[in-house]
């Protein structure tokens, strides 16, 4: 298989030169300062700003009185260790591109300052203008990314606040119009009473006329039911059901089903109904067919109407529902709000306008629940997905790890861990550039996720690596699936400009055996790892009860369907691989 690779837009295919960048080169050597300085200062493409700070402190002390859009670390600085003042400088700047600069091109040196916070890799006997030049480009392009997911995040988020907000409002509303209601009845009894004096007729009359307008406002909010969020403005007077909606009606009695079927006729179009004469039939309905409403009568031959809300969350339906009723009044309408309902309707008062602003009021909410929901679950889950390869991210990895294994001592179950590192990956992003790159990381990604159960996880651990949980399982059981693996990103053909290429990647298992944390695995994981990118690359390394051993070459061959007929002497066979 041959992936084809996008067109990438070179610096040579534009004239646009930016201006008003501004580095900050972190060093403790000057001559080395002004090597990186004067490659800067010839870049064709930007026209920098530089700032030089000879300690990671005084670095930190510029970088909290002044913005800059990139830091070139120097790997050796005199008060600490370039990878503390790496994770140090990540966390408190997320959005500022780092590149860490060393004179030791050695890629496990690469792949730890990767994990620590760097956005790049440099050695500084290769440094020029053009590598310098690419590196900034690929650091900026990656954070106005990075910028513009936060904002969509910030923006996602205010929207369902406002949301919520107004929902909220029209549940205060319907929460105080029943004490309400009783104080203006009260003070109108009061005031016709003869034996109120006359001084505190005054006193009433205020208090009466206060409670209208009160009234009046809750009308106000009550009415308020879609709010758009592009221009702030409420919908109009006129109702209009933009869309088709599924509508169960139980009610036992013909003539009440009939004039509630007439006032909503003139939406008939849209408003599709159905009717059940008791709850047993509304809830067999309900199993079988998806309604968007329903609207229930008080009094059914089977029982209680108002109970039909916890009767459907009790099958794991949540409809919304309208209670009309001929009893009662304020007292049952608070009952029916508090039992879950979204609104009541006296079949007295019922006409054309009414149940239709509260038909289309329960659908709104509705609607807008759901998307709360939904974006209460994207914005939850951009948390914890990696942007490039949509696997589970370093920060759901090491959730995800201590949970499983604590259930792992807790139950005595198997839990092997993989991690999994593209060989010589950086020449990828050197030659063909970091758009490439992640389109290798994808594919890698897909391969992994591809092999895997639906109860075993892939997550990209950093940079190009990744990490495999296997629940269920020991370290040397899943290696063929884990071989599979790799025999299918080795074989997979990239081509970019003509140009074909093939990756492959190196593996490290480890398994509960004599763990007591999930630090202890990952450090066993990556143990292995170690010894398969020092062994040779290419290979698979397993912890076993008697050492780091390298899975054999060759045996448990599969076809890429997935086929395995030999497995080592002793390997248990994966199911679902």
């Amino acid at each position: 298989m041959i992936a084809e690779m996008p067109a990438i837009e070179a610096h040579a295919e534009t004239s646009v030169v930016r201006k008003g960048l501004k580095v900050l080169i972190l060093a403790e050597n000057p001559d080395e300062a002004f090597l990186l300085r004067r490659s800067l200062l010839e870049s064709v493409w930007f026209d920098a700003e530089l700032a030089e700070a000879w300690s990671g402190n005084e670095g930190l002390s510029l970088l909290e009185s002044s913005s800059f859009d990139c830091v070139f670390l120097d790997h050796r600085l005199p008060d600490g260790d370039s990878t503390a003042w790496l994770e140090a400088l990540s966390a408190r700047y997320p959005l500022l591109p780092i590149i860490l600069i060393t004179g030791q091109s050695n890629e496990t040196m690469a792949v730890e300052a990767l994990k620590r916070g760097a956005w790049d890799y440099l050695a500084k006997n290769s440094l020029s203008s053009e590598i310098l030049d690419s590196a900034i480009e690929s650091g900026l392009k990656k954070r106005a990314r990075l910028h513009a997911l936060e904002e969509q995040k910030q923006k996602l988020l205010e929207e369902e606040r406002l949301k919520v907000l107004m929902q909220l409002a029209g549940a205060t509303a319907h929460e105080l119009s029943q004490p309400l209601t009783g104080l203006v009845g009260f003070c109108d009894l009061l005031r016709r009473d003869e034996a109120c004096p006359q001084h505190l007729r005054y006193a009433v009359d205020n208090i009466l006329r206060s409670g209208q307008r009160i009234e009046s406002i809750l009308k106000q909010v009550r009415s308020i039911h879609n709010y758009d969020m592009a221009v702030g403005q409420t919908t109009p007077a006129s109702l209009s059901f933009d869309r088709d909606s599924r509508l169960l009606v139980v009610e036992d009695d013909d003539v009440d089903f009939q004039n509630l079927k007439q006032l909503l006729a003139t939406e008939g179009n849209r408003l599709h109904l159905e009717r059940a004469r008791n709850r047993a039939e509304a809830l067999r309905l309900v199993e079988v067919q998806a309604y968007d409403l329903v609207l229930a009568d008080y009094d059914l031959p089977d029982g209680k109407g108002i109970e039909i809300v916890s009767l459907l969350m009790g099958t794991g339906k949540f409809v919304p529902c309208i209670l009309v009723t001929g009893k009662g009044g304020e007292s049952l309408a608070a009952e029916a709000f508090h039992h879950g309902f979204y609104d009541y309707l006296p079949k007295h008062e019922l006409n054309r306008s009414a149940v239709l602003r509260s038909v289309w009021s329960a659908l709104e909410r509705s609607r807008m629940k759901r998307e709360i929901e939904e974006a209460t679950r994207r914005v939850s889950e951009l948390a914890v997905r990696d942007t490039v390869t949509g696997l589970w991210n370093r920060r759901w990895l090491d959730e995800r790890l201590e949970e499983e294994t604590h259930r792992s001592r807790r139950y005595g179950v198997p839990l092997a861990l993989c991690l999994l590192d593209l060989d010589h990956f950086k020449r990828i992003n050197d030659t063909f550039g970091h758009s490439v790159g992640d389109q290798v990381l994808k594919t890698a990604a897909n391969i992994a996720q591809a092999s895997l159960r639906q109860t075993d996880f892939a997550c990209r651990y950093g940079g190009e690596e990744f990490a495999l949980i296997f629940t269920s399982n020991t370290a040397d059981a899943v290696a063929i699936c884990c071989d599979r693996i790799r025999r299918k990103i080795e074989s997979e053909v990239f081509e970019f400009r003509g140009q074909r290429f093939s990756v492959t990647a190196s593996f490290g298992l480890a398994d509960h055996r004599g763990k007591t944390s999930a630090a202890d695995l990952l450090e066993s994981a990556d143990k292995a790892l170690y010894q398969a990118k020092t062994g040779g690359r290419n290979r698979i390394v397993v912890e076993c009860e008697n050492g780091l051993t390298e899975w054999p070459d060759g045996i448990g061959q599969s076809s890429l369907s997935g086929e395995s007929d030999l497995k080592p002497p002793g390997a248990r066979a994966f199911v679902g691989c």
